[in-house]
């Protein structure tokens, strides 16, 4: 017997499969064979073989062998494809008394399903999360009869186009995707709701390869069943009842069609079969233009043929009415609706137009909106532009245009203007009491109107633009009152630029004025300005509040000033200072879609380092492995010239940085088509260092343990004599992140025995609590809380947050706790030491975990090493390396290590290591370890206790590799340079302009950084970075490279660049060192001046000014000295 079934479920999703008999006879015991055992004897005369298909896009892939199973049930087996194979050979033929049988269930595992119920919701795959790509879910919704189904979208965020072909969601009416196409939805701006005429609906959502977003959200339910419904959805379809069988006698369908405001319905007729009466007034179908019969018919319909026209509505509601015969019936009709941009504007208020990119696939849209009284004027604001046009001065271009305003009710009318680009023109005002607007099918567009009278002003999104007061340059209306609101995410800039100001003048601007406040109204007052002297440009880190109003003048006075004319405007370059902020990307929540490169550079007090959290991160990409379209980078120091800390796109949250210094730089490139929105915090945090604890609840300050002080005693306030209600005190401690802390309580009496809940869960009584926080947390890890004696000893990271919190009732005499450093501990440092000896923490069994980052290995490097040997060279007393995270992990090298000679380096095969100690205290040994690269080159870290280090080119000191090219990224100490120095030989293949083979040193951590020199002859003297960091690449393009370098690099004696506004300079020659410059660069934010001052100079000298300091300042094209 030989048989095979195939499975296939909807793309994106997996096969379950769990078998509940299997009796496969086989002459041996139960095997299950994989792939590379299938020719195995083995299962080879009867079996049961799984087999999938690995690459889903790919129709012509091979299936691949999953398992053969006979013997024994194989249990539960997940397939990761959704297309299955199952082959069943059978070759017994009961000849040993049993036939060969089995039987197998299989579920989808993923994504849709078949729901039943008269309410309920559905989501995309891992709402609100970004849905996986080339994923298909199906839902089958099946309500009681007699009943339809009803669905609303409430949320909506998935990769748009006008014809909805990427990612989209489509609903029919009825079981499967056979039946009516109802809808087809890739976007919304209200509420999507459609019905179905029965009590199935089946949903089909369906993503692409490229672009996510968050997915959506819907709720169905059930309602009764009637013929008709209501719609509201951008496009759709809807026929007569059966349809595409006979219609009922004498019945009366209605169905409401409604799309966004300020836009129009478009209706055609697919098919028609209806009985052909005279005027058609027994069996029609009639389109009103508005959302009842008591609006004008458009169309009425009958007979068999389909009107070769298309109906628009005028407004953005539709009425459409069916009526059967009383006698007769036939097939009915099916037309198919969809939203059509542009209307007409009948007004006497105000209201708001807008279209998104690709929204439409029209060429242009076109509204005319009209005053109602025909003795009044309209006016349009612009308040959100998003364009990718080139264009000269953002006006008029060749023959293009993004839009085009006329002063009329036609696109004939005379045409005020065109404009192209993104730059928003200020408020334009009609002659008569109609203005039509015309917009192109590429830009993003959205405007307020209002009568001539009403309120002007608005809320302004786009990046940049104009404003100004009504009818400019003429003169302003009086008694009229204009409010703008220009929205500024926070970490972003907006400024205001007054081009020409003009109003009337008064004393404390109490007639005509404008005002500025940040925020809203009730914001804090930046400005109230009159008069013809005009304002000094704004410049603010928030949204801005502007108020314009005009008084009624006094009898006889006549107003002749003009208004004024503004630009405003969000910075490209954003500067952010303090000890905390946030950053959100340009128009959040909204995705920002603007070709442009934005930056923000955070810069906090000296000696203290910063902290990046990323709360919110979405950022259109076809490939998150791979930013090449739009991205975010984040550099560690003053610009891109530093060292890039990480580059992000997709949708994957990103893990929190932090800075070596205290200056971190931000950059996102942006693509019109490839959006981004994100949420960035960022905080200054403190080096641990050791201080005086006052006594008192609990300490401002971080207690650092060291060496030197190893442990600490920690007491409740007022112990023992007892401490008051209601504390809440808070001690942090902390040691080097090669130890860690542990905490032991010698005396626990808060008055009251607890026992039972309370002594388990510690609540309503009072309490210690302890929490932890590693490197990788956010915030701090709660371990445990003591609200009763213990002896155990509670270990930590090395990091301690001791909270003594207590009630309003009785108390004890408090707590006594000791706090101690112990060996061992978490590594995440590029490199480090391990350090066990009479200067460090030592215990009778240590162990440390040491991560570098993804794809990097670990050096570990013994520098020093002296464990007794034991018995016979047993290792009683041990240093164990394993190559992982775990004591489960494999072990690297020998394993275990004793005795006094220096092993050779070892190299982990990942990006962790497992290290411990276990025997005498009186052992010695110094590791030191750094993260390395998989091939040539690495990152260096060097600092104050690890200044040097070794670079060379591979192979070293045999003949390097042909054709290959090597980086190292030194960095050293934030206020220090980097050196190097050349040694032994330099033996590179001579050439002209050194293009063979070379060695390129540069001034910062990225190949952009300022060349300091290309060397392939002879080698350099010493050469040291003006910064804290250098760029050094091999590079040899020959096939018989010569014998290649070895260079020393170190952090340099004296000399750096110091960053920020302000700080301290000290240099002492303590060991009385000749020769040699240092040279100190200071860099500040832009649009600042130094001012230096001297508080103490000692220089000795035999000869006038053998020894000095100069100052320079470094302009754009020169560098003057000052003295």
């Amino acid at each position: 017997m030989d048989c095979t079934w195939e499975i296939v479920v909807p793309q994106g999703n997996k096969v379950n499969i769990t078998f509940s008999h299997f009796d496969i006879f086989t002459f041996s015991r139960s095997v299950y064979s994989m792939p590379s055992e299938q020719n195995t004897p083995s299962c080879s005369l009867s079996y049961v073989k799984i087999s999938y298909v690995e690459s889903e896009e790919d129709e012509s892939a091979p299936f691949i062998t999953y398992g053969k199973y006979c013997g024994s049930n194989p249990g539960h087996i997940s397939v990761p494809s959704n297309d299955v194979k199952i082959h069943f050979v059978s070759r017994n033929n009961g000849d040993f008394g049993l036939g060969d049988q089995f039987r197998l269930e299989w579920t989808l595992f993923g994504c849709g399903g078949h729901l039943k119920g008269n309410k309920g919701f559905i989501t995309s795959p891992n709402y609100p999360h970004p849905y996986p790509k080339n994923t298909k879910c199906e839902w089958l919704i099946e309500v009681a009869y007699g009943y339809s189904v009803e669905i609303e979208f409430q949320e909506l965020e998935v990769e748009s186009d006008a014809s909805c072909i990427y990612d989209h969601i489509k609903v029919y009416n009825g079981m499967d995707s056979t039946y009516t196409l109802l809808t087809t939805v890739c976007s919304q701006k209200r509420n999507t709701v459609v019905s179905t005429t029965g009590n199935f609906m089946f949903i089909e959502f369906q993503s692409d390869y490229s672009l996510r977003g968050r997915g959506f959200k819907a709720n169905y339910s059930a309602i009764p069943t009637t013929c008709g419904g209501k719609f509201v959805a951008n496009e759709g379809v809807i026929t007569s009842p059966n349809y595409p069988k006979n219609y009922n006698k004498n019945e009366t369908c209605e169905w409401l069609i409604e799309v966004d405001e300020s836009h129009s319905i478009e209706i055609v007729f697919e098919d028609l079969d209806l009985l052909y009466t005279n005027k058609c007034i027994h069996n029609y179908v009639k389109v009103f233009d508005g959302p009842s019969p008591a609006y004008p018919v458009l169309t009425t319909v009958c007979g068999a043929t389909a009107p070769n026209k298309t109906f628009r509505s005028t407004y953005n509601n539709m009425f459409v009415e069916f009526v059967s015969h009383q006698l007769v019936t036939t097939k009915g009709f099916r037309a198919k609706y969809r939203k059509a941009c542009g209307s007409r504007i009948s007004t006497q208020s105000s209201g708001i137009i807008s279209v998104g990119r690709d929204e439409f696939l029209s060429s242009s849209c076109l509204w005319v909106i009209s005053a109602i009284d025909p003795t009044q004027h309209v006016s349009l604001s612009i308040t959100h532009l998003e364009s990718t046009s080139y264009c000269e001065g953002g006006d008029y271009y060749y023959d293009y245009s993004d839009y085009s305003l006329y002063d009329g009710d036609s696109d004939q009318a005379p045409l005020i203007k065109s404009y192209c680009g993104p730059k928003v023109p200020p408020t334009i005002t009609s002659n008569g009491n109609s203005l039509t607007v015309k917009v192109s099918e590429n830009i993003e567009f959205t405007a307020t109107y209002s009568v001539f009278d009403s309120h002007c002003g608005g809320t302004f999104t786009a990046m940049e633009g104009y404003f100004s007061t009504p009818g400019y340059p003429k003169v302003y209306p009086t008694e009229i009152q204009c409010e703008w609101i220009f929205p500024s995410a926070p970490g972003n800039t907006l400024s205001i630029n007054f081009i020409d100001f003009d109003l009337v003048d008064s004393p404390n601007c109490n007639k005509d004025f404008l005002e500025v406040r940040s925020k809203n109204a009730s914001g804090k007052l930046l400005g109230v300005f009159c008069g013809s002297n005009k304002p000094q440009n704004l410049t603010h880190q928030d949204s801005l509040w502007v108020l314009f109003r005009s008084s009624k003048p006094l009898e006889g006075e006549t107003v002749t000033n003009k208004g004024f004319y503004a630009q405003y405007g969000l910075s490209y370059e954003n500067e952010l200072t303090g000890e905390k902020g946030q950053i959100y990307s340009i128009m959040y929540p909204n995705m920002f879609k603007v070709n442009g490169q934005f930056s923000w550079r955070i810069t906090v007090a000296e000696r203290k380092k910063i902290l990046l959290t990323f709360k919110e991160f979405v950022l259109d990409s076809t490939d998150e492995s791979y930013c090449y379209r739009s991205k975010l980078n984040v550099y560690d120091g003053f610009d891109s010239d530093a060292t890039e800390l990480g580059e992000y796109c997709g949708t994957t949250l990103p893990k929190p940085l932090k800075s070596s210094s205290n200056v971190m730089y931000l950059s996102a490139y942006v693509l019109f088509q490839f959006g981004i929105k994100f949420v960035i915090e960022w905080q200054e945090i403190v080096e641990y260092r050791f201080n005086n604890i006052k006594k008192g609840c609990g300490s401002s300050d971080i207690i650092s343990l060291n060496s030197s002080s190893s442990n600490y005693t920690l007491t409740s306030p007022g112990y023992p004599t007892g401490y008051a209600n209601n504390l809440n005190c808070q001690w942090i401690f902390s040691t080097i992140p090669m130890n860690h802390l542990a905490i032991t309580f010698q005396d626990v009496n808060f008055g009251i025995r607890v026992a039972g809940f309370f002594a388990a869960t510690c609540q309503y009584v009072d309490v210690v609590k302890l929490y932890q926080k590693g490197p990788f947390d956010d915030d701090w890890q709660k371990m445990r809380s003591v609200c009763q004696s213990t002896s155990e000893v509670i270990h930590a990271t090395n990091l301690l947050k001791v909270e003594f919190v207590t009630t309003r009732f009785r108390n004890g005499t408090g707590f006594k706790a000791y706090v101690a450093e112990g060996c061992g501990g978490l590594l995440t440092d590029p490199s480090g030491y391990i350090i066990f000896g009479d200067s460090s923490t030592r215990g009778l069994e240590c162990q440390w975990n040491i991560t570098v980052r993804s794809t990097r290995a670990i050096d570990l490097i013994f520098e020093e090493i002296d464990i007794p040997d034991g018995t016979e060279g047993m290792c009683d007393s041990y240093l164990m390396v394993k190559n992982g995270i775990s004591q489960e992990s494999p072990f690297l090298g020998k394993g275990k290590y004793c005795g006094t000679k220096v092993p050779e380096k070892i190299t982990s095969t990942g990006n962790n290591l497992y290290v411990k100690y276990r025997g005498v205290k009186n052992a010695k040994f110094r590791l030191r370890y750094r993260e390395a690269i998989q091939g040539c080159g690495r990152k260096i870290s060097l600092t104050e206790y690890d200044s040097t280090d070794e670079i060379h080119s591979p192979n070293y000191p045999n003949i390097p590799t042909s054709h290959i090219e090597c980086h190292w990224i030194i960095t050293a100490p934030i206020y220090d340079s980097v050196r190097i120095d050349f040694e032994d030989r330099f033996d590179l293949s001579d050439a002209k302009s050194c293009t063979i083979e070379y060695v390129e040193i540069r001034d910062g951590g990225t190949e952009n950084s300022a060349l300091l020199g290309r060397y392939c002859d002879d080698p350099p003297n010493s050469i040291v970075s003006t910064g804290n960091m250098m760029f050094v690449k091999y590079f040899t393009d020959t096939d018989d490279p010569k014998n290649g370098f070895k260079a020393k690099v170190s952090v340099a004696a004296c000399g750096g660049t110091l960053r920020g506004t302000a700080g301290e300079l000290t240099y002492k020659n303590q060991n009385n060192q000749k020769g040699g410059n240092c040279t100190w660069h200071l860099r500040g934010p832009m649009d600042h001046y130094w001012e230096i001052n001297f508080t103490h100079l000692n220089i000795y000298s035999s000869r006038p000014c053998e020894k000095f300091i100069s100052v320079s300042e470094k302009l754009q094209f020169s560098s003057d000295a000052l003295g």
